[in-house]
Formats: C-alpha cells, structure tokens, sequence
C-alpha cells in the first residue's frame, strides 16, 4: 500500500470522523443509561404513591375498637386509668400523635401485663379480658403503623395477630387482604 499526501489526509479525516462518532455513541449511550434509571425511579414512585393510596383507601374503614372486645363474656375494666388511657391511645392515633400513642400503648401493657403475673381478681373471664386488651393494643399498634405509612411493620404485626387466633384475628386478616 502506497502511502502519500491524498491518503495520509484520508486517513486522519476517517480517524477523526470515527472518533467523534465514537463520542457522539458515548454521550448517547449515557443519556438512554439516565433517562432509563430517571424512568425506573419515576415508576417506583408512582408505584409506591399508588400502593400508599390503595392501602390508605382500604384500611380507611379500619376502625379502632372503642372498647375491647371480650371473648362472649362482657366483662370491662372496671380501673378508670386504664379506660381512659385506652380512649386517649385512640385519640393519640387519630391526631396522628404516633410516638406518644406508642409510649401509651407500650405503658398500658406493661400494666396489663403486671396484672397479668399478679392479679387483683381470681376471675378467669377477667384474666380472659386482660388478655384480650393486650391483643386490641397489638391491634392498635398496628393501625397506628398503617397511619403512619410503615406498611411492611403492619403486615408483620398483622400476620402475627392473625396467627395467633385471638379476638382481633379476623380484623387483622381482612386488613391483611385488602394491604394484597
């Protein structure tokens, strides 16, 4: 091959045309890389603004039991403390006052649970009861987690009161269904 002028020049002009096409495929390949992680971020959102949504319409209707549900047996706290810190945990809640309705909820059941080891009545149906307002603080727990938008700390609450078969277990189940 014969190198002269003409060729020489050719060759340069080629060289230069292939590098800044080679930047020109770069550069494109840089802007299709963050467009398609701007798209991916822009899906994530909108998916997680559409589960948020999803979830704050089905657990709209979850309401807070105003006074605990005992096993068939009626019975009610008779302590005035007690019901009244229960209301104030509900009202906690729904001024979205989650920290001082957890403090709340951990306080009552570190009572119920002392009344639990020591209790001041023999009665099973009322040790029936206290163990039932601990499962409706768990339940608490866990609507306040909903409100809050910790929803994979809920749905482990959830399943776990589900689980266990207690008085709140359909609630969490059918709370459970809809988070699906």
């Amino acid at each position: 091959m014969r190198i002269d002028k003409d060729n020489i020049e050719k060759i340069l002009e080629m060289a230069i045309r292939e590098r800044g096409a080679m930047e020109r495929m770069e550069a494109l390949d840089r802007q299709m890389a963050a467009e398609a992680a701007a798209s991916r971020r822009r899906r994530t959102w909108i998916t997680s603004v559409a589960a948020a949504c999803v979830l704050f319409v089905a657990c709209g209707d979850a309401t807070l039991k105003l006074h605990t549900r005992s096993v068939g047996n009626g019975y009610e706290f008779t302590d005035i403390s007690r019901g009244a810190r229960s209301g104030s945990i509900e009202k906690l809640l729904n001024s979205k006052e989650f920290s001082a309705a957890y403090k709340e909820i951990q306080s009552t059941r570190e009572e119920i649970r002392e009344e639990l080891q020591h209790p001041s009545y023999d009665d099973p149906d009322y040790l029936s009861q206290l163990n039932t307002d601990l499962q409706e603080l768990d339940f608490m727990e866990a609507i306040g987690h909903l409100r809050q938008g910790k929803f994979f700390k809920a749905r482990k609450e959830l399943k776990a009161i589900a689980g266990a078969e207690g008085t709140f277990a359909e609630d969490a189940e059918s709370l459970l269904r809809k988070m699906l």
